[in-house]
C-alpha cells in the first residue's frame, strides 16, 4: 500500500497518540511516545494497541503487546557472590536511574558492608513476603547451597507469579551448582553438565550470532534498524567464555547463539 494513512496506538482501550504518515516502497519507522496518566497505574497487565489504516481502506492493521504502568520506582535485587565486573556495573548504573530503588546482597561480600544499610541487605530474604517486595531479581554466580531449599522454592513461585529474573552466568556456581534444584526450574533453558575449566590461553574467542527475533527487539538494538544493529554486534570484540545448554524450553525464544556449538 502506498499513500496516506493513519496510526493510532491505544492503551488499555484509551488512546493516546494519532499520527498521520505516509506509505511508500520503501521500509518506515515511526517512534511513537506519549506520557501514561495517573489512571494508567493499574495492578496487572495492560493491553497497548497500535493499528495502522490507509486511507481508504476499511481494514487495519494491528499488534498489541501487554504492558505495565507504575507510578513508582521499579524495586531490584540484584544478588552474586563477590563484586565481579558485571555486579560493579549494575551497581553503578542502578544506583543513578531514578526510576529504580535496588538493593544489593554479595554472598560471600563483607558482612560489615553488608550489615551497613541501603543499598545493601544483610541477608537474602527470608520470607515469600521480602521477596514478593521486588519486581525484578538478578542472580549471578551463586551456589545454590547460599540459598536454603526454602529460599529456592521461594524464588522459583515468585517467577510463576510473574516477577522479572536475570541470570547472570559464571564461571565458578551459577548456573553450574543449580542442576536438580528450583532455581534451575525458572531458567528458560535446559542445562547441561558444567565443563572443567579450560586451560589458560585455551579458550577459543567468538562472537555470538543475534537471532532474528534478537535484531527486532529493542534489547539488542545497537543500530537504527537491523542492519546497522547486526553491523555494530559482528564489529564487538570477541568473549571467551559462554556456560554450555541443552536446549531452550517451551515459549522461550534465544536472542544471541553461539557461532558454532
Amino acid at each position: 500500500l502506498t499513500g496516506p494513512a493513519e496510526l493510532v496506538a491505544t492503551l488499555n482501550g484509551r488512546e493516546v497518540v494519532r499520527r498521520a504518515v505516509e506509505l511508500g516502497d520503501q521500509p518506515k519507522r515511526e517512534v511513537l511516545t506519549f506520557a501514561p496518566a495517573a489512571a494508567d497505574a493499574q495492578p496487572g497487565r495492560q493491553p497497548l494497541v497500535v493499528s495502522l489504516k490507509a486511507a481508504g481502506d476499511a481494514a487495519e492493521d494491528a499488534s498489541t503487546k501487554q504492558v505495565r504502568v507504575s507510578d513508582r520506582k521499579l524495586k531490584v535485587l540484584v544478588v552474586d557472590s563477590v563484586p565481579r565486573w558485571d555486579f560493579k556495573f549494575l551497581q553503578r548504573a542502578l544506583l543513578r536511574d531514578r526510576r529504580v530503588e535496588a538493593r544489593f546482597y554479595l554472598t560471600e561480600g563483607d558482612p560489615r558492608a553488608m550489615q551497613a544499610g541501603p543499598p545493601f541487605l544483610p541477608a537474602f530474604p527470608a520470607d515469600r513476603k521480602e521477596l514478593f517486595a521486588f519486581d525484578l531479581l538478578v542472580l549471578g554466580d551463586i551456589p545454590a547451597a547460599a540459598l536454603t531449599p526454602e529460599q529456592q522454592g521461594f524464588v522459583r513461585e515468585f517467577v510463576a507469579e510473574g516477577g522479572g529474573l536475570i541470570q547472570l552466568a559464571g564461571r565458578a556456581a551459577g548456573p553450574g551448582t543449580w542442576l536438580g534444584t528450583p532455581l534451575a526450574d525458572v531458567l528458560p533453558v535446559e542445562l547441561a553438565q558444567p565443563e572443567p575449566p579450560a586451560e589458560p590461553g585455551r579458550a577459543a574467542a567468538f562472537r555470538p550470532d543475534p537471532t532474528p527475533a534478537g535484531l527486532r527487539s529493542p534489547v539488542l538494538s545497537l543500530g537504527d534498524d537491523a542492519v546497522e544493529s547486526l553491523r555494530a554486534w559482528r564489529a564487538l570484540p570477541e568473549i571467551h567464555w559462554a556456560y554450555p545448554v541443552t536446549k531452550l524450553k517451551p515459549a522461550a525464544e534465544a536472542y544471541l547463539t553461539h557461532p558454532t556449538r
